[in-house]
């Protein structure tokens, strides 16, 4: 046997075949991999809040249903959104054993909210002109698609004749092929 095989083992002690010498061997080298394993995790700082942040709470209809709603004992605010978009309640226990409701609501002032297309020098005939641009480039491209088109179908029609050839190609030199065979 050859010491130097990395699958030798010493399968003999005091004489007697030492069957569980390999499983040993391989139980060592486990145990070696996990304290390894072990002592490079210790050095990295374990990262904390690996939990992803949600938002407590629950879509509602009305003020009334928060007011029924229970909180965490451990002070943090709950969010309830109105169902219909409105407003958002927030509800959260204080230290003196009462709950705190806040309402935040959308304010609409007519003379502030910004138009939806607002005046940046842009005004109707500029708005023609890119719609005519736009009709011009959309033309063209059909042009070229049916240019295009009439040219695959030129080649296609060209590929047809040149196979037909070829077939009939192949025919003659089947056929002058045999003829010589029956010749000799």
């Amino acid at each position: 046997m050859n010491p130097y095989n990395p699958y030798f083992f010493n399968n003999y002690q005091n004489g007697y075949p030492n069957y569980m010498a390999p499983q040993m061997n391989r139980l060592n080298n486990l145990e070696n991999q996990y304290q390894a394993y072990q002592n490079q995790n210790m050095n990295q700082v374990p990262n904390m809040n690996q939990t992803p942040q949600v938002l407590q709470g629950k879509a509602v209809d009305s003020i009334d249903v928060v007011k029924a709603m229970d909180v965490p004992l451990d002070g943090s605010i709950t969010y309830f959104p109105k169902t219909d978009g409105t407003a958002i309640y927030t509800k959260q226990l204080q230290s003196d054993g009462t709950s705190r409701i806040n309402t935040y609501e959308i304010s609409i002032n007519s003379g502030n909210m910004p138009s939806v297309f607002p005046n940046n020098g842009v005004n109707k005939e500029d708005i023609e002109k890119i719609y005519s641009d736009i009709s011009e480039v959309k033309k063209s491209l059909e042009d070229n698609l049916e240019a295009i088109h009439r040219e695959m179908n030129s080649l296609l029609n060209r590929f047809d004749e040149f196979q037909g050839e070829m077939m009939v190609a192949n025919e003659k030199n089947l056929s002058s092929n045999n003829k010589t065979k029956g010749a000799k």
